[in-house]
Protein backbone atom coordinates (compact mmCIF):
# COMPACT_ATOMS: atom_id res chain seq x y z
CA UNK A 1 0.00 0.00 0.00
CA UNK A 2 1.58 3.23 -0.88
CA UNK A 3 2.43 5.89 1.80
CA UNK A 4 -0.35 8.57 0.15
CA UNK A 5 -2.82 6.25 0.87
CA UNK A 6 -1.73 5.02 4.23
CA UNK A 7 -1.60 8.53 5.26
CA UNK A 8 -5.39 9.02 4.23
CA UNK A 9 -6.60 6.42 5.85
CA UNK A 10 -5.12 7.38 9.11
CA UNK A 11 -6.62 10.94 9.05
CA UNK A 12 -9.68 9.86 8.05
CA UNK A 13 -9.62 7.60 10.88
CA UNK A 14 -8.65 10.63 13.69
CA UNK A 15 -11.52 12.63 12.11
CA UNK A 16 -14.07 9.76 12.43
CA UNK A 17 -13.11 9.65 16.09
CA UNK A 18 -13.33 13.10 16.71
CA UNK A 19 -16.84 12.68 15.74
CA UNK A 20 -17.80 10.06 17.38
CA UNK A 21 -16.54 12.32 20.69
CA UNK A 22 -18.98 14.42 19.25
CA UNK A 23 -21.54 12.38 19.08
CA UNK A 24 -21.12 11.09 22.48
CA UNK A 25 -22.25 14.64 23.95
CA UNK A 26 -25.49 14.54 21.77
CA UNK A 27 -28.81 13.60 23.79
CA UNK A 28 -30.49 10.68 23.41
CA UNK A 29 -33.89 10.80 22.56
CA UNK A 30 -34.45 6.94 23.90
CA UNK A 31 -32.72 4.00 25.72
CA UNK A 32 -31.32 1.54 22.83
CA UNK A 33 -32.76 -2.25 22.54
CA UNK A 34 -29.98 -4.29 24.73
CA UNK A 35 -30.71 -7.05 21.81
CA UNK A 36 -29.77 -4.38 18.96
CA UNK A 37 -26.78 -3.76 21.14
CA UNK A 38 -25.74 -7.18 21.60
CA UNK A 39 -25.67 -7.31 17.95
CA UNK A 40 -23.85 -4.52 17.22
CA UNK A 41 -21.39 -5.30 19.94
CA UNK A 42 -20.77 -8.49 17.81
CA UNK A 43 -20.33 -7.05 14.88
CA UNK A 44 -18.35 -4.26 16.27
CA UNK A 45 -15.59 -6.86 17.67
CA UNK A 46 -15.91 -8.79 14.30
CA UNK A 47 -15.07 -5.66 12.14
CA UNK A 48 -12.06 -4.75 14.68
CA UNK A 49 -10.55 -8.26 14.62
CA UNK A 50 -10.80 -7.80 10.68
CA UNK A 51 -9.08 -4.80 10.82
CA UNK A 52 -6.11 -6.43 12.81
CA UNK A 53 -6.24 -9.42 10.64
CA UNK A 54 -5.72 -7.58 7.11
CA UNK A 55 -3.38 -5.46 9.20
CA UNK A 56 -4.98 -2.01 8.30
CA UNK A 57 -3.38 0.12 10.93
CA UNK A 58 -6.71 1.68 12.74
CA UNK A 59 -6.56 2.60 16.16
CA UNK A 60 -8.98 4.27 19.20
CA UNK A 61 -12.48 3.18 20.58
CA UNK A 62 -14.04 2.12 17.32
CA UNK A 63 -11.42 -0.52 16.70
CA UNK A 64 -11.06 -1.98 20.08
CA UNK A 65 -11.92 -5.40 20.69
CA UNK A 66 -13.90 -4.85 23.93
CA UNK A 67 -16.76 -6.26 23.52
CA UNK A 68 -18.29 -4.70 26.70
CA UNK A 69 -17.21 -1.58 25.80
CA UNK A 70 -18.95 -1.45 22.38
CA UNK A 71 -21.69 -2.89 24.08
CA UNK A 72 -22.36 0.00 26.86
CA UNK A 73 -21.68 2.74 24.25
CA UNK A 74 -24.01 1.57 22.54
CA UNK A 75 -26.63 1.43 25.24
CA UNK A 76 -25.84 5.08 25.81
CA UNK A 77 -26.75 6.23 22.35
CA UNK A 78 -29.96 6.80 19.29
CA UNK A 79 -29.78 4.30 16.81
CA UNK A 80 -28.12 6.11 14.25
CA UNK A 81 -25.16 6.30 16.03
CA UNK A 82 -25.15 2.50 16.12
CA UNK A 83 -25.82 2.51 12.47
CA UNK A 84 -23.72 4.94 11.40
CA UNK A 85 -20.81 3.60 12.89
CA UNK A 86 -21.36 -0.03 11.81
CA UNK A 87 -21.24 1.45 8.02
CA UNK A 88 -18.26 3.68 9.31
CA UNK A 89 -16.22 0.68 10.46
CA UNK A 90 -17.54 -1.11 6.77
CA UNK A 91 -16.20 1.68 4.49
CA UNK A 92 -13.19 1.84 6.25
CA UNK A 93 -12.36 -1.83 6.40
CA UNK A 94 -13.42 -1.43 2.22
CA UNK A 95 -10.40 0.61 2.00
CA UNK A 96 -8.10 -1.45 3.16
CA UNK A 97 -6.48 -4.30 1.00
Amino acid sequence: MSQPIRRLQMILAVVAIGMIGVGMHLPVAHAADPGACADYADRAVAQARENIRRNCGYAGPRWGTDWNGHYNWCLGVADGWRISENAARDRLLNTCF
